[in-house]
């Protein structure tokens, strides 16, 4: 065994002992850190190279087509004038006979309290 590699073995164990052991002989704490950011830069742009734009543009344009859709709809609801049959506020008579009956109910109910 060469000086070196005696070097290299002890080295090794010294790191395994003190915790310091990364899984890759030779290279510090630091140049594995630097070594995975590398390695996710590399794999992020890769992924990024893999997406196709007009499909992304299509996607865009889908939900703002529905967002839009959906607007348009509240808009037409809240402006609607729903008829019913027998509607009391269509007829303003039977609205004010509901209002009479609802302050007798009222009063009633102070008079027993």
């Amino acid at each position: 065994m060469s000086y070196d590699d005696a070097k290299r073995y002890n080295d090794y164990w010294r790191n395994v002992e003190s915790g310091k052991n990364t899984g890759y002989p030779g290279l510090t704490d630091t140049d594995v850190k630097l070594w995975n950011l590398g390695e996710s830069k590399l794999n992020e742009h890769i992924a990024i190279n893999k997406i196709d734009s007009n499909e992304v543009v299509k996607i865009r344009m889908d939900a703002l087509e529905l967002k839009n859709h959906l607007k348009s709809l509240d808009n037409k609801v809240a402006g609607a004038k729903f008829k019913y049959k027998n509607n009391p506020m269509d007829n303003p008579k039977a609205a004010k006979d509901i209002q009479m009956l609802c302050m007798g109910i009222h009063l009633t109910l102070i008079q027993h309290v």
